[in-house]
């Protein structure tokens, strides 16, 4: 970005740019057109899709916030999905996917007011640093009951683990 918000500079604004501040305004100006897409999405009827499990993962690992400030940011309800199977199906990094059977169980849509004790009056940047400071209660509840949701859908062999242990796959290795 050529610009750079006053919210991503330094104390006061009193020094030049850095690399940080760089990576920074181009992360929330990524985020704005994401956000951006989400609205408009929904403005014109579509639905969200969002896999927390990811496609490799076997067990059922805490829930990302990001769905939660979605959800909360746009006021629309969440359906939660349990996945079982995409990892035989799936196997390592491979897009393509061999013959098996993936079985998903659809759970009861949690509307937007069953999330009212999680509610942000007045809005939020969806992503910002100041959202996630000042919110980040809100969205951890809100994700902890979509994990919960979820794991109620799941075979016990995909439900989460009381540790996420050797089991676990981590970072962008959940959707490879």
């Amino acid at each position: 970005p050529d610009r750079l918000d006053p919210a991503t500079r330094g104390a006061g604004g009193d020094r030049e740019p850095d690399y940080a501040d760089y990576v920074c305004a181009l992360f929330r100006a990524m985020m704005k057109r994401f956000t951006g897409l989400n609205e408009r999405a929904v403005e014109i009827g579509l639905d969200l899709l969002v896999f927390p499990q990811g496609t490799r993962a076997r067990r059922l690992l805490p829930g990302r916030v990001g769905l939660s400030q979605m959800a909360l940011h746009l006021k629309v309800p969440i359906v939660p999905v349990g996945c079982n199977g995409s990892d035989r199906v799936y196997p390592g990094a491979s897009p393509v996917g061999k013959k098996g059977r993936i079985v998903y169980r659809i759970g009861e849509p949690i509307p937007y007011d069953a999330l009212a004790p999680w509610h942000v009056e007045g809005g939020f940047e969806p992503f910002s640093a100041l959202a996630e400071r000042d919110h980040a209660a809100r969205f951890r509840g809100v994700a902890d009951l979509v994990t919960d949701r979820i794991d109620g859908l799941l075979d016990p062999e995909y439900q989460r683990a009381p540790d996420a242990g050797e089991d676990a796959a981590r970072g962008a290795d959940r959707f490879l």
